[in-house]
C-alpha cells in the first residue's frame, strides 16, 4: 500500500535519496542539476525535512511505498504574510509507479495544504517537452499562461508557467 504523507523531520537524508533519484531518472525535468545535489551538505536537507515536516510556510510530501519513496512534491506559499499563491515544485513520481494516479494524488495532496493555508492560486512550471507532466496537471484542472523561461539546469530547454485557481 502507497501511503502520501508529509515528510518527517528527521528524514532528511531521505530527501536528498530522492531527489538524487529523480534528477537521475529525468534530469531535464528539474531545475537543479546532480552536482547541485551532491554540493548541498546534509544540514540543508535536514533543514528542509524540517521546514517541510512543519508545514507552515511550505511542506513536502512523499509517497511511502513501505520502506521506498516512490513519489514526491513540495508547495511554498508565495508570500507567508498573505499566503495568496503556492508555488508547486520537485513533483515526480517514480517510473514503475507511474500511470496508477499516484501523480494525481500527490498534486492534490499539496493543494490541499494550500487551500488550508487560503491560497488562492497554486503555480508551476514544467518543462515544455515533457507532455505526460502537462497531460496530468492539466486533468488536474492547471491552464498555461504562456508564460515561459529558461530551464536553470538547462538553459537551451523551455518551461511553461501552468496556474490553477483555488
Amino acid at each position: 500500500m502507497i501511503t502520501i504523507r508529509r515528510i518527517r523531520a528527521d528524514e532528511g537524508m531521505a530527501f536528498r535519496a530522492i531527489r538524487r533519484r529523480a534528477i537521475g531518472e529525468s534530469p531535464r525535468a528539474f531545475g537543479s542539476t546532480p552536482a547541485e545535489i551532491e554540493a548541498r551538505p546534509p544540514r540543508y536537507w535536514e533543514e528542509r525535512a524540517r521546514q517541510g515536516a512543519e508545514g507552515v510556510d511550505n511542506v513536502l510530501l512523499v509517497a511511502d511505498h513501505g520502506a521506498t519513496w516512490v513519489g514526491v512534491v513540495a508547495g511554498f506559499l508565495d508570500d507567508a504574510a498573505s499566503a495568496r499563491g503556492v508555488d508547486v515544485v520537485s513533483m515526480w513520481v517514480d517510473p514503475a509507479y507511474r500511470g496508477q494516479g499516484l501523480g494525481r494524488a500527490l498534486i492534490e495532496a499539496v493543494l490541499d495544504w494550500a487551500r488550508e493555508r487560503r491560497a488562492v492560486q497554486a503555480t508551476l512550471w514544467v518543462t515544455e517537452n515533457n507532455a505526460p507532466a502537462m497531460t496530468l496537471y492539466r486533468r488536474a484542472g492547471f491552464t498555461e499562461t504562456g508564460d515561459t523561461q529558461a530551464l536553470p539546469s538547462h538553459p537551451e530547454l523551455s518551461e511553461v508557467k501552468m496556474v490553477l485557481d483555488l
